[in-house]
């Protein structure tokens, strides 16, 4: 028998980022935008994988063990 681990779950409200992903601050960068949406009083963000501006190189220091090394 496997064990079974619940899905996360996010935490409300939340966002999701890639609807304001821009070339102007702050919608330029994972730092900039997340502050930007807890300026806002959201307590979660959605985050696209299609645009690199929010995955590197900011992503890697959040989340190192989603790049592999």
């Amino acid at each position: 028998m496997s064990a079974t681990i619940p899905p996360a779950t996010m935490k409300e409200p939340a966002i999701f980022l890639a609807h304001f992903i821009g070339d102007a601050q702050p919608f330029d960068s994972f730092d900039a935008i997340c502050g930007w949406a807890a300026g806002l009083g959201y307590k979660g963000v959605q985050v696209p994988t299609s645009d690199p501006r929010l995955l590197e190189p900011t992503a890697r220091r959040h989340f190192p063990f989603a790049f592999g090394r």
